[in-house]
């Protein structure tokens, strides 16, 4: 992306200078002559840096016309131009587009400063025509013409525009080309040859082109002008319009003496926001038809021709220009640095310059001649034309000549491009290496010494794309906002907003949301009300129903106000009308009466009455009487208890029934005739009510505001014709401030031709101040929930355990299908789909500690960091053994697992415990597994209190489907069936209580699969008869159970390296000796070697016991000391702890032999009995030994590894 914008804004910089015959040619197809060539100036071409390495470079081109185009008056017309740019495209909304319509116009139009000549001429295009009398004269005075104003003193004004800075040149000597424009619809080709010919005797072959146009009509061709040129001269009409309003506003304010109020506008900052729709309308129109239509009279072969054009004039004259200055600025710069150049550095750098800090008024300039400047201008050479690499050299050079000069906005801007060509001569650069600090004090310099804002900007952006595409986001959003308080408000919007989108990319969307406020309140200030608007959208997500009502209603109110669009204006306004409202009295009447502005406009657009939620109406005491009676209080005409008249029970479901089978006969099927309808009742079925008769509804009205609302022409909403009906009206009613519950009564009395009546809401005019609007609010009557019998009940409540992947993934999708058959065999499904994002929360591994008993200890740990505003707390709840193998072939021939032929591993605890982690906290937790089932075991040990609607999640068996074994279904009754491969992992289940950012709980349960932690070759204690794989430690089992679906070979895992299979163990592992009495404990192990080759080998063992270093002796020596020392004292020896050193994990062991060696032939196995004495209470690993073994007739010694085992010494006297 920044390798494409420096190719479009920073190509070679080519002036033109037309007659006026030229003019009249193009204009026939809509353009300028520099306009003509615009779409056409994009050429590959290869070119040579000074040191001779070839570089393959696509060159843009930018041609621009002296008397029409350059670069714009920073501090008058730069601003009003960048901000009809962005007004141009702001309509879209769309904040990408903006911003980038912001960068091309700064980088187009901005003036060159004097440290650089990125953006300064280096070569200038003559353009004659034949229909010139004279061309030859005419093209000779066009030279004169630059000529005068490069060398001899002339201002732009008397060939350019006055809004525009004169040109500089890049050299003394530019490249000139010159063109002879022929229109090839007049025919004639002699008198452009002969012309043509003069030219190039005069100029040389390869300066000279003829250029044929106009031959004939562009029927069907695309138009290439229209979209290039309306992208680069946006907004530039409107915004050189725009500047002169504003320097005209700015001269009568100061020629007006009797208006002393009129408020100045400043250069930079746009008119009122009124003003600058109507302009930018307008302007946009204009800019927008004029370059519709052009090329009609450039057919195929003229487009051909002007692209030839290009790209010979490119290939046979700039680039070998280009070659030649560059060999001989880099030759004149490597004759300069001499022996004289080095004295003058060295003294200066040691005794001169550079203890100062920098300043403002340290003001160097340099002379375009000078060796620093040369060095500037080979640089910017290289960068233009794409040698980066050679230029970052120069820039790296010349930045520290300009520190040493305090030079500080040279220094500066040889940061800011060492910076970019670091990145773009090596484009897969890391973040480690890119040197983002040269970036840093490039701003810092433009912006605190120099006061060079604009450069800042521009530096600013470019920073922000590297930083984007290395996924420094934070540093790029802090860079950004270091220069968000310019006074630009149009500046600082831009900026304000790209550091929201670096925020967002990098995770902190509250800081995202903050910022986009910021550049929100600032485009307002601009005039940008579009992208204002998208601003606060883009924050109110993160502050919405979050506990900010505040910051909320500014949100909302600024949406409501300041939209164009009155549904969604409401849409936002409606969310201030909240009950309760922490705001006060005085800024509630304000949003209340934008509510009802926003209501009426939008009741006038779509004809139809707005629903509102204000009042408040109690949907649960709305009561609705049929007919004119009763008019008693209802309550005592159906209700069951006792009368509060007579004092007797009257039950009126009995006494409707007596009465309606005393009239209709008792064979007559009885049906209750209910009176009223309200929250109590059965409102399932369509009730009757007689014609002729009030229907009268009574409810319940409540104002939340603290403010009054008034209320007038209360009625009821009907659907339906309400000429059929008789509709009573309340005139006025107001409900105070936080009142209570008002009762309102009315009623609807239905015509002789109504059969059906439905009322649907509550109708009312709601007055603000001078505004009156007709609203509704819906009305329901919700009776009991009918859930009793089964008839009832339709709604089927499930809970499912979805299972989470085990990896971190976002967006990952779930897809649910609920299918149900009912007994006429009518079938119904229902579908949904699930999303969910997942992160790390807990990390599990089982480590086997003594094989001999099967002592396992799990390691548990709580990912979540303690810095993470995310909050989890797990808790350790169950751990299972599952034992899985390949799928087995039934005798029926379908796919069986075979559970009868696998083993049960059971857990027993050490010492049960509840195991509790808090955020980045680890436990261990000690177990043991073995295939004896002893009393109160099984394959689940809880650690704590069991649940019985636990999930349960299948772990995946170790093998696939393609892998099948035909097996009969009973247990295998040979050893060889019995060796089969089986897997063995360990379910560990947790619950998780999660404290979300935006404050929310949840409970997560979850459960994690670890590998088998026995190596290969052991046997696990009470299932010898089976084989178990290990667990593959370079592709462990992932945390959620799933293992690897390949098979796994024992004869490539059983190597040589595994020919041998080694024990070691203590007996006892655990040992309580009194220190007081004897100073030296003896642990006695055993270290068991089988013979396993496959080859039926015997072979020669060698042990070593590993001799701990002197620092152990010493430790060991000290321990003895204490000891005696706590001996004669006969005070209590506290248990020992090893030593924390790095080279030492425990206390010294001393072996009664170091060396022991024996001959194993094969399938038998051998034992070394070694004693370990050790001075002091602790737990030993007692496998400190080195084995080595020798097969018979291999010279090749193998090293074995032996399993770790423990050994714990426990001291009575602390017992």
């Amino acid at each position: 992306m920044l390798e494409e914008l420096v190719r479009r804004h920073f190509g070679p910089l080519i002036a033109v200078l037309t007659s006026d015959a030229v003019e009249n040619l193009t204009a026939r197809n809509g353009l300028t002559f520099a306009e003509l060539l615009t779409p056409f100036l994009t050429v590959q071409c290869n070119i040579r840096d000074p040191s001779g390495a070839c570089v393959s470079s696509r060159l843009v081109l930018d041609m621009r016309d002296l008397r029409r185009d350059g670069f714009l008056l920073s501090l008058t017309v730069l601003p009003s131009v960048l901000h009809e740019a962005v007004s141009a495209v702001a309509s879209t909304s769309d904040t990408d587009l903006a911003t980038a319509a912001f960068t091309d116009s700064l980088l187009e139009w901005a003036e060159p400063a004097e440290h650089e000549l990125l953006r300064t001429y280096l070569a200038c295009m003559f353009a004659v025509s034949t229909d010139d009398p004279d061309p030859v004269g005419e093209l000779a005075r066009l030279v004169q013409i630059q000529h005068t104003q490069q060398h001899g003193g002339a201002t732009l004004e008397t060939i350019g525009p006055a809004h525009c800075v004169p040109p500089k040149w890049m050299l003394p000597n530019i490249l000139k080309y010159y063109v002879l424009v022929d229109d090839a619809s007049l025919a004639d080709e002699t008198r452009a040859n002969e012309v043509f010919s003069s030219m190039c005797t005069t100029y040389g072959d390869q300066n000279c082109h003829l250029l044929r146009i106009n031959s004939g009509l562009a029927a069907d061709l695309p138009d290439p002008w229209q979209s290039c040129l309306e992208v680069k001269y946006r907004g530039l009409e409107s915004g050189l319009e725009l500047a002169r309003r504003n320097l005209l506003s700015k001269a009568a304010a100061y020629t007006d003496v009797v208006n002393t109020t009129v408020n100045t506008v400043e250069a930079s900052v746009p008119m009122a926001v009124k003003d600058i729709a109507v302009a930018n309308s307008n302007d946009v129109r204009q800019v927008s038809s004029r370059y519709v239509g052009c090329g009609r009279y450039l057919d195929a072969g003229d487009r051909e021709r002007i692209t030839s054009f290009v790209e010979e004039m490119t290939h046979n004259a700039l680039v070998p220009f280009a070659e030649r200055q560059m060999r001989t600025l880099n030759e004149q710069i490597t004759a300069r640095r001499g022996i004289s150049k080095s004295l003058t550095t060295g003294v200066r750098k040691w005794f001169g310059a550079a203890t100062q800090p920098p300043s403002a008024n340290s003001i160097v300039t340099y002379s375009q001649e000078s060796s620093e400047m040369q060095t500037r201008r080979l640089a910017d050479m290289c960068f233009i034309f794409g040698l980066y690499s050679f230029a970052h050299q120069l820039y790296q050079s010349i930045k520290k000549e300009f520190a040493l000069d305090q030079a500080w906005l040279y220094y500066a801007g040889a940061l800011e491009m060492a910076a970019v060509t670091s990145y773009l001569s090596n484009p897969h650069i890391g973040a480690k290496h890119y040197p983002q600090h040269y970036m840093e004090n490039a701003l810092n310099y433009y912006m605190n010494t120099s006061m060079r804002p604009i450069l800042a900007v521009r530096a600013a952006l470019s920073s922000a794309v590297i930083l984007n595409a290395l996924e420094l986001n934070i540093e790029a959003a802090t860079q950004l906002l270091r220069l968000a308080n310019l006074e630009s408000d149009l500046f600082s919007g831009v900026l304000q907003e790209r550091a929201s989108v670096m925020f967002g990319k990098a995770g902190m969307h509250r800081k995202m949301a903050f910022h986009y406020i910021l550049a929100g309140h600032r485009f307002y200030k601009a005039g940008q009300n579009a992208l204002c608007i998208e601003c606060y959208k883009r924050a109110l997500p993160q502050y919405a129903d979050k506990q900010w009502q505040y910051a909320e209603d500014h949100i909302l109110y600024k949406l409501a106000n300041e939209c164009g669009d009155a549904k969604n204006a409401l849409e936002w306004c409606s969310r201030l009308i909240r009950c309760p409202s922490g705001q006060h009295a005085e800024q509630q009447m304000q949003f209340l009466k934008l509510y009802a502005a926003l209501l009426k406009a939008n009741a006038l657009s779509s004809n139809a009455t707005p629903f509102v939620h204000i009042p408040i109406v109690n949907s649960q005491n709305i009561r609705v009487i049929y007919g004119e009676r009763p008019v008693e209080p209802y309550a005592i005409l159906i209700s069951d208890d006792a009368s509060q008249g007579s004092g007797h029970a009257v039950k009126w479901k009995d006494l409707e029934l007596a009465a309606f089978h005393a009239v209709a006969g008792p064979s007559a099927a009885f049906r209750p005739t209910p009176l009223v309808s309200d929250a109590t009742t059965d409102n399932s079925k369509v009730r009757s009510t007689p014609p002729f008769e009030p229907l009268r509804v009574q409810l319940e009205l409540r104002n939340p505001l603290d403010v009054p609302l008034t209320l007038r022409s209360l009625r009821l909403g009907v659907k339906g014709d309400p000429a059929s009906v008789e509709l009573s009206t309340v005139d006025e009613m107001i409900l105070v401030a936080e009142s209570e519950w008002n009762q309102l009564e009315l009623y609807v009395i239905p015509g002789e031709e109504t059969t059906d009546l439905h009322i649907t809401s509550l109708v009312f005019e709601l007055v603000v101040d001078d505004t009156c609007v007709a609203c509704q609010i819906p009305l329901s009557v919700r009776g009991p929930r009918l859930n009793m019998t089964k008839k009832q009940l339709i709604v089927c409540r499930l809970r499912i355990a979805l299972r989470a992947p085990a990896s971190e993934v976002n967006g990952y999708g779930i897809s649910l299908l609920f299918f149900y058959r009912g007994t006429n065999g009518m079938v119904r499904e229902q579908r949904h789909l699930i999303s969910i994002d997942t992160r790390p929360l807990l990390e599990t591994s089982v480590r086997l500690l003594d094989a001999s008993i099967g002592m396992c200890v799990l390691r548990a740990h709580n990912l979540i960091s303690t810095r993470d505003s995310v909050l989890a707390k797990v808790e350790l709840l169950r751990v299972r053994s599952v034992v899985s193998g390949k799928t087995i072939m039934s005798s029926a021939g379908d796919m069986t697992n075979c559970l009868t032929t696998w083993p049960i591993v059971y857990l027993r605890p050490v010492r049960n415990r509840n195991v509790q982690l808090e955020c980045d906290q680890v436990d261990n937790y000690c177990f043991l597994a073995c295939g004896d089932k002893v009393a109160g075991s099984s394959n689940e040990l809880w650690l704590s209190d069991p649940i019985s609607d636990l999930p349960e999640w299948p772990t995946l068996p170790l093998f696939c489907a393609p892998d099948v074994s035909y097996l009969p279904r009973e247990s295998p009754s040979n050893a060889a069936d019995r060796g089969l491969p089986l897997s063995l992992s360990f379910g560990v289940v947790w619950k998780a209580n999660v404290v979300n950012t935006d404050g929310t709980l949840a409970n997560v349960f979850g459960e994690n699969f670890t590998g088998n932690p026995y190596p290969a070759g052991y046997s696990i204690p009470g299932c010898i008869d089976f084989t178990f794989l290990p667990s593959n430690r370079e592709h462990p089992v992932n945390t959620m159970g799933t293992f690897s679906t390949c098979d796994v070979n024992l004869d490539e895992i059983l190597d040589e390296s595994r020919a041998l299979v080694c024990t070691v163990t203590a007996h006892p592992p655990v040992i309580s000796h009194d220190f007081s009495i004897r100073r030296f404990c003896a642990i006695p192990v055993r270290v068991t070697v089988m013979n396993c080759d496959r080859r039926h080998r015997s072979c020669e063992l060698l042990l070593r016991f590993s001799v701990p270093d002197q620092i152990a002796a010493n430790h060991l020596e000290a321990t003895r000391e204490r000891q005696t020392s706590a001996s004669m004292t006969s005070l209590p020896l506290m248990q020992s702890a090893a030593v924390s050193s790095a080279t030492m994990r425990q206390p010294l062991m001393v072996a009664d032999r170091t060396v022991c060696r024996a001959k194993l032939p094969y399938g038998e196995k051998h034992v070394f009995s070694i004693r370990l004495s050790v001075a002091c209470a602790s737990v030993y690993e007692v496998d400190c030994f080195e084995a080595n073994a020798k097969f018979e007739g291999d010279e090749r010694e193998l090293s074995l590894t032996l399993p770790t085992a423990y050994a714990t010494v426990i001291d009575k006297r602390v017992m």
